[in-house]
């Protein structure tokens, strides 16, 4: 039923039988103009070019008639049109974007992507060097977690890593709880790189794993650059990537200890790498196609104390520079396909190797190739 005082507010009869009249031709009727509080006598209420009676919002202009949680409801007259909890800043809530689910109050701020996830102004997220946390099953990705274990912590690496390399210089310890972290697991398939000075503390060997498998972009588990001249990672075991650990750096110390390196293509790689001291105690880097990589120029790095063993192709192979040392490390059964040389080749460079255990590997102990006649091997 139709008031009387609206007919006559809109030019209508009151006294007329005219509730499923249509004279605006809109294809709505008298009484459907009343119930949506479109106007009777015009046949586009809002001036958006759509007919109020095809209108999914018919008077608030929306010309392109957005509807994105396809319920009928135009976009522009609903108040959570993504579905995400948060209602619109345009209709008195905080949710800063309300045609994106993943942009909301609380959601986890990217720093530094030109969008602001969190909805509190600023496209950053300001942490200092200390102490975080990360839990691939309890964790929550956003800038109020990481300073707890369990509940309190962040959930993926790779959040971790990006709020740490957009935070202030100085040197962070991250704990990495239990659990494995991967792509099935909620990691992005993105690289992970470390350029501030850190220290990664795991729950154990076979206890915090970083499995690669199933990525086509996270290739290594870690990529370190110039930036991180003092990373220290302990506890874990890495596990299905192309590289383990990807090294290109100009100087620096790197403890990678107590931790596995398997299954993958290159274990260890580094990448023009130069004054690099890399300390391996304790850990195990085997059944990978190559253990440990130096090339691209890489020069007067300095392996020490590791066991590199079982890798179906070289256990250690040095690509051309000068000045390696390999000193006191494990270096055994490597080359199991006999498709590469052996426990340790040294191509077209200069190395020193002392007090190392080079044993059962197959084709070579150790080979040299012709480009030594002018570089220099001491073993």
């Amino acid at each position: 039923e139709i008031p009387d005082g609206w007919e006559s507010d809109n030019n209508l009869n009151p006294l007329s039988n005219d509730a499923n009249q249509d004279p605006d031709n809109d294809g709505l009727t008298n009484l459907e103009e009343f119930q949506v509080g479109a106007d009777p006598n015009s046949s586009d209420t809002d001036g958006d070019g759509v007919l109020d009676g095809q209108d999914n919002c018919p008077l608030v202009p929306n010309p392109n008639q957005e509807d994105i949680n396809t319920n009928g409801i135009g976009d522009a007259c609903e108040d959570d049109a993504d579905g995400d909890g948060y209602i619109d800043e345009n209709s008195g809530g905080d949710d800063c974007n309300d045609l994106d689910a993943t942009i909301h109050p609380g959601a986890a701020e990217i720093p530094g992507d030109g969008i602001d996830q969190d909805c509190d102004g600023s496209d950053t997220v300001d942490i200092s060097p200390g102490t975080y946390y990360v839990d691939p099953v309890n964790g929550t990705d956003n800038a109020s977690h990481g300073t707890g274990s369990n509940d309190q912590a962040w959930k993926t690496l790779h959040y971790a890593a990006l709020l740490i390399n957009a935070g202030a210089p100085g040197t962070y310890t991250l704990n990495l709880a239990s659990g494995t972290y991967s792509i099935a697991g909620g990691e992005p398939d993105e690289a992970l790189n470390l350029n501030q000075n850190i220290e990664i503390i795991g729950a154990g060997q076979g206890v915090t794993i970083l499995d690669g498998a199933g990525a086509a972009n996270w290739k290594s588990a870690f990529t370190i650059y110039n930036g991180a001249p003092d990373v220290r990672v302990q506890g874990l075991t890495i596990r299905n990537f192309e590289n383990g650990i990807a090294l290109s750096s100009d100087g620096g110390c790197y403890f990678f200890t107590n931790m596995e390196v398997t299954l993958c293509t290159t274990g260890l790689q580094i990448v023009d790498g130069h004054l690099l001291r890399i300390d391996l105690s304790g850990s195990v880097i085997s059944e990978n196609t190559t253990g440990i990589k130096q090339a691209a120029g890489s020069s007067n790095n300095l392996i020490l104390y590791g066991t590199v063993s079982n890798n179906s192709g070289d256990g250690i192979i040095i690509y051309d520079g000068s000045g390696h040392e390999i000193h006191e490390c494990t270096i055994t059964g490597n080359n199991t396909s006999e498709t590469a040389y052996g426990g340790v080749a040294v191509i077209d460079a200069s190395a020193i190797l002392r007090r190392n255990v080079i044993d059962g590997n197959h084709c070579y102990s150790v080979y040299a190739d012709d480009g030594l006649s002018t570089q220099h091997l001491d073993a």
